[in-house]
């Protein structure tokens, strides 16, 4: 019995997860710079914490940094969340574009190093880590492959050929 009310424990609580990151894709501010049309960004908010995310669609690179706003209530792992609901944009993105991102999350910050080693490693299943503990520098990257065949992005795109739809990228998001 013991190992059933664990699993459904455990079930409970991804639920509860999923649902979260599915409310923090709903308020994202998704953003295409008019002037540089080449770079897409995202900004995601939950609890205390801010993400803010860019693509650069012509190298499929991906880069994102997170703050603390300390007016705001801190909630219970608000950094996992946040960068679960990362993933999932990230994901909607190489769907869209048919072909992998490159994303590298760096910080000098020790408590952040512990987490991508652990929780981010859960999330991202990094392929390249870097910690110089003298600088206390940390880099971990990871590729983002897409769900769907290159083809059937292809198919996707509008007259624009290059250009990453906002709400293209949005039918990627769990409701």
């Amino acid at each position: 019995m013991e190992g059933a009310e664990r699993h459904q424990e455990v079930t409970e609580r991804e639920s509860v997860q999923e649902k979260t990151v599915a409310a923090i894709l709903s308020t994202a501010v998704f953003e295409h710079d008019e002037n540089n049309p080449r770079i897409f960004r995202v900004h995601l908010a939950y609890g205390s914490k801010r993400l803010d995310c860019y693509v650069l669609k012509d190298t499929k690179v991906a880069g994102a940094m997170i703050e603390s706003e300390q007016t705001k209530e801190k909630k219970e792992g608000e950094t996992s969340l946040l960068y679960r609901a990362l993933y999932h944009v990230l994901r909607g993105v190489a769907n869209r574009l048919g072909e992998a991102l490159s994303y590298t999350f760096v910080t000098e910050n020790e408590k952040l190093i512990a987490w991508a080693n652990t929780h981010g490693n859960e999330i991202f299943h990094w392929k390249k880590t870097t910690v110089d503990h003298e600088s206390s520098l940390g880099s971990f990257s990871c590729e983002i492959f897409p769900t769907v065949s290159k083809r059937k992005a292809q198919q996707r795109k509008t007259h624009q050929k290059t250009e990453i739809l906002l709400w293209e990228v949005r039918e990627y998001f769990p409701g």
